[in-house]
């Protein structure tokens, strides 16, 4: 939702509420002062004693008035405030959407980069390591076992390669076949090579796909940021580098 219209409905719910406040302060103020000057009394005897006036309706109606228009104007002040709450849930679930691999749900590119760019400039305190992951043969499982095959694979090797990362960095589609593995700490650490090593070992067995066996490879290209001049998209060419040379 637009930042102006998002303003606007706010604006609305806060006069909304504001005109509540003032019917019922209103109501209340004219209630104290009608039992202080006995005004009750005054008009049911002024009613009595003039009935071709009729006056008793309009009473009724001048009693009943005040309680509807605040019963209307508090309704109205909960209705904008529910608008209020779905459009930002909708504004919420967007920005999921953009940030989000339909397929695997997985961060996809836009948010890697994003991750990348605010992350890289701590790097010479605190490094990170990448990894690029791209399947072998993801083709052939297209074309021999049809596109919802290959779908059916994408999530297995995300869900993989999810489970053994962990807590300790973001995994991501980039598109296709193509995904990346974002690690805290250096290649060389204890953790980030455990969950190197693990990455690699995932290729080596068969996935089952939809009570098909498909065997696929991956090409992995390891790289470290520790230059906080690095920028994301430099980042990922490194690792590119990496795993062409392997």
């Amino acid at each position: 939702m637009p930042h102006t219209e998002r303003k606007l409905i706010e604006r609305s719910h806060q006069r909304a509420r504001s005109d509540a406040i003032i019917i019922g302060g209103i109501a209340t103020f004219l209630l104290v002062l009608a039992i202080q000057f006995d005004t009750f009394e005054f008009v049911a005897e002024y009613s009595r004693t003039h009935e071709a006036y009729e006056l008793d309706e309009l009473l009724v109606v001048m009693m009943i008035l005040p309680p509807a228009l605040l019963i209307y104007v508090v309704r109205r002040s909960f209705d904008m405030a529910g608008e209020i709450s779905s459009r930002r849930a909708a504004e919420k679930n967007a920005r999921a959407i953009a940030l989000h691999d339909a397929l695997t749900g997985l961060p996809n590119r836009r948010k890697a980069m994003a991750h990348l760019t605010a992350r890289l400039p701590s790097v010479n305190r605190h490094p990170i390591t990448l990894a690029g992951v791209d399947l072998n043969r993801f083709k052939a499982v297209n074309d021999l076992y049809g596109h919802n095959a290959g779908d059916t694979l994408l999530v297995r090797v995300s869900e993989c390669l999810t489970a053994e990362v962990g807590n300790l960095g973001m995994v991501s589609r980039m598109g296709g076949d193509e995904f990346v593995v974002i690690l805290e700490g250096a290649a060389d650490s204890e953790p980030v090579n455990r969950v190197l090593n693990s990455v690699t070992a995932i290729f080596r067995t068969p996935f089952d796909v939809g009570g098909m066996v498909c065997s696929v490879g991956a090409s992995i290209g390891v790289s470290q940021a520790d230059d906080p001049k690095l920028t994301a998209e430099e980042f990922l060419s490194q690792a590119d580098v990496a795993m062409y040379r392997n």
